[in-house]
């Protein structure tokens, strides 16, 4: 490493408040209040609230367990999944300080009657088949065997005009606002393409210059609030606007891009079952779902006028914009209908109806703005774990199915208090993507994170374990905000969320609040605690929970947001792979890769409950040890050794398969070296017939790149050659059931050499 690269480095992570070693837990904690031992209360995390027709809880966070045994995967019917694999397709490096991309142009998938075939290969013209006994040396640059653990607003093109609603929403203004002028950002602010916050801004709740200051200098650049369709259309036919006016041009001003959530339904279009009157009417005025220029909204479809309206509302260059004079590209682009879906607190309605919504919602949203980015409303899949599944096959049997078939460019997933989850939840939904031909659809985490106990508005008075189940300390929320950052993004989650800025009012009703107390509060059924998922605590104003000792402080949360936007959020990165390591395997090293800047990512922890030593063998001369701004080197051996703190975290009263819910303290490495690594993606334990596969490289200027596999429930079986692809990408790869599969890739460099000579085992997976 340079002395010139060396000091741009450490200048650039040292602005980093967060010392992930020792300092991550300095800000005062407030620990339990131990005077007295009330009686222990059953701390439940849905509060049962009154809801009017139509009306659904504060969009917030679902804790559960999937209802599946985790060693299983949902039956899947592949029966007409073609049994030669997908070509192969470019995964293109993601620029988090660049827009988001617009979605893709899928085009109608086709599908093949045949039964599923089970793939075999055959090595290509010239190469060699390689004996699986075959001893492999591996150069100090290659991963050994890898066993996969169980600023500023987004600027596209203005689209063209849209027809004219068919009838014209009432703001609650007369006069327009000023034209809102863009503030100076605050020093911090990374407008990190990759990272966002729930309720930075919203219509439920005051917002500020600090609040956004406090928002901005995480770093992150996406903002997600709900806009509710139940108190915009109260009266039927009026749209009232004004607080959702105010909270869209919020980001606007701030320079941050919003994932506004379309969700609710007025008392007078409500249906039993939660499905709003009208949505299985055609979506357009000419009886048909077909969209067309010049066509306008049916209005016996309440619903699809609704979604036009507010897309056209809000869009770049849309209503609000002409008339307050936006800069170009500013407003919302990413629609998600509905929020949980597949959570009976949220949707009451049938897969079927929630297929319906979405079409409809694609339809109107893609009417009133061509590049509008239509989300599949976040999953939770623990309730209903076939719930997305199903809906696949519904608009993959569609007679009358939208252009390119599919009704969305991008799926939601909610994960909370298990970082494992994370990654769990990711790959599944993309591999059921892979499946139905739609590797193109992004996945966003927009809701993460673990409520805290020990400080206000949690029980912090808890003496019984399950007082605090699925909940974290505030040491822990901040280690489990790093290492569910690197599993979202090993996973191949293209934003990640974390819920929220404020504590707000979490899972409560508004107007909840109480003073600090030590559990006597909690007599007779009364809220007595709250979901404290906040970065920061409330301020005194409030409109929950405004009676903390220090209105307004900083939670070690905090640092680890700012931590994770400096290392995923101010330069392109590749994931490589993660694995477990150690002397029982209790320790998770995961691997990402900076190409612009030759630098190498190592993020560890340990799962033990005990102070453990890593032994992270060196790929340069030095390293930096992120979150401080020191460098250090390896050994005579060639190894760094790091202490590792302990996991504490067991609060997940034996509903999960490990010890510890989340790890101890992470700890990160950054080296810079020319030593490429190429490698396949860690799979999950246990897939379908038909899983995604994917290769990746440290290095742009890779050439000859090979995807090799072994099916290793056959002692005779050899590595074969499976593809010769151009760069890093992925493929479906389609096997046979009860089978475990090995992979492995490689790829010449400059100088005409593999980075491997011979396959080892980089992934594997079993067959269910």
């Amino acid at each position: 490493m340079s002395e010139s690269h060396l000091r741009r480095t450490v200048g650039r992570f040292t602005v980093v408040l967060i010392v992930l070693l020792s300092l991550i837990g300095c800000d005062g904690r407030l620990g339990p209040n131990e005077s007295a031992e009330p009686a222990t209360p059953f701390v439940v995390y849905v509060t049962a609230t009154e809801l009017a027709p139509g009306e659904v809880p504060p969009v917030g966070p679902s804790f559960g367990r999937p209802t599946l045994d985790p060693a299983t995967v949902p039956t899947l019917d592949l029966s007409w999944v073609t049994g030669i694999p997908a070509p192969a397709t470019e995964v293109a490096e993601v620029d988090p300080s660049q827009p988001t991309p617009s979605g893709p142009t899928l085009t109608p998938f086709v599908l093949p009657p045949q039964t599923i075939i089970p793939f075999t290969n055959t090595p290509a013209p010239g190469a060699t088949a390689l004996s699986p006994t075959a001893t492999v040396t591996l150069p100090s640059t290659q991963i050994a065997e890898i066993t996969p653990s169980s600023s500023g607003t987004l600027v596209l093109p203005s689209p063209p005009p849209s027809a004219t609603p068919t009838r014209t929403p009432v703001p609650t203004f007369t006069t327009a606002p000023p034209t809102p002028t863009p503030i100076a950002p605050p020093s911090g602010a990374l407008f990190s393409q990759r990272l966002g916050l729930n309720f930075i801004s919203s219509a439920q709740h005051t917002t500020d210059p600090e609040r956004f200051e406090n928002g901005l200098e995480t770093g992150v650049g996406w903002d997600r609030f709900a806009i509710y369709w139940n108190e915009i259309e109260s009266q039927t036919d009026r749209y009232q606007w004004g607080v959702y006016d105010e909270a869209v041009r919020n980001d606007v001003v701030y320079g941050l891009n919003t994932n506004g959530i379309l969700i609710g339904t007025p008392s007078q279009y409500y249906l039993p079952g939660a499905v709003p009157q009208g949505v299985y009417e055609p979506v357009f005025s000419d009886g048909t779902n077909t969209p067309g220029a010049g066509k306008t909204i049916n209005p016996a479809n309440p619903w699809a006028e609704f979604v036009y309206a507010a897309v056209n509302r809000y869009k770049p260059g849309g209503t609000l914009a002409e008339d307050e004079d936006w800069p170009t590209g500013a407003g919302v682009r990413v629609w998600e209908i509905w929020n949980e879906p597949d959570f009976s607190k949220f949707w009451q309605g049938t897969t079927e109806d929630y297929a319906r919504l979405l079409k409809v919602g694609f339809l109107a949203a893609r009417h009133a703005d061509p590049n509008a980015e239509v989300m599949v409303g976040g999953l939770v899949l623990f309730e209903r774990p076939t719930f997305f599944l199903d809906m696949l096959n519904i608009y993959r049997d569609d007679p009358d199915p939208v252009p390119g078939r599919y009704p969305f460019s991008l799926v939601a997933v909610h994960a909370y208090s298990h970082p494992y989850d994370t990654y769990d939840y990711v790959t599944q939904v993309r591999n059921w993507l892979a499946i139905y031909g739609l590797q193109d659809v992004r996945v966003w985490l927009n809701e993460s994170g673990v409520p805290i106990w020990d400080d206000y508005p949690g029980p912090d008075w808890a003496t019984q374990p399950d007082q605090i189940i699925w909940r974290a300390s505030l040491d822990e929320q901040a280690d489990y905000i790093v290492q569910n950052a690197a599993y979202a993004f090993m996973a191949g989650t293209q934003v990640l969320f974390h819920f929220q800025l404020y504590d707000d009012c979490g899972n409560q009703p508004a107007g909840t609040d109480f003073p600090p107390h030590d559990g006597s509060l909690c007599q007779g059924g009364a809220l007595c605690w709250g979901d404290a998922l906040g970065l920061i605590s409330n301020e005194a104003d409030n409109v929950c929970f405004s009676q903390h000792p220090n209105p307004g402080s900083i939670r070690p949360a905090y640092r680890a947001v700012q931590a994770v936007a400096e290392l995923f959020g101010t330069e392109p990165f590749v994931p490589l792979t993660f694995f477990r390591t150690g002397p029982s395997g209790d320790h998770l090293r995961f691997l990402f890769a900076r190409p612009q800047s030759s630098e190498i990512i190592t993020i560890t922890w340990s799962e033990l409950g005990q102070t453990t030593q890593a032994e992270i063998p060196a790929r340069a001369e030095e390293a930096l040890l992120f979150g401080t701004d020191g460098m250090i080197s390896p050994d005579e051996d060639g190894v760094y050794r790091i202490t590792l703190d302990p996991a504490t975290n067991t609060n997940h009263n034996n509903l999960l398969e490990v010890e510890y819910m989340i790890g101890g303290r992470p700890i990160v490495l950054i080296e810079q070296t020319d030593d490429p690594i190429v490698t396949v993606a860690p799979l999950r334990d246990f897939s379908a017939t038909a899983f995604l596969v994917e290769w990746n490289a440290s290095r742009r200027d890779l050439s000859s790149y090979e995807v090799w596999y072994r099916d290793e429930s056959d002692p005779e079986s050899e590595w074969q050659l499976w593809l010769e692809p151009d760069g890093a990408g992925s493929a479906l790869f389609v096997g046979e059931s009860g089978r475990r599969y090995s992979f492995f890739a490689r790829a010449k460099n400059s100088d005409d050499e593999w980075t491997a000579e011979l396959p080892f085992v980089q992934a594997w997976t079993i067959t269910q």
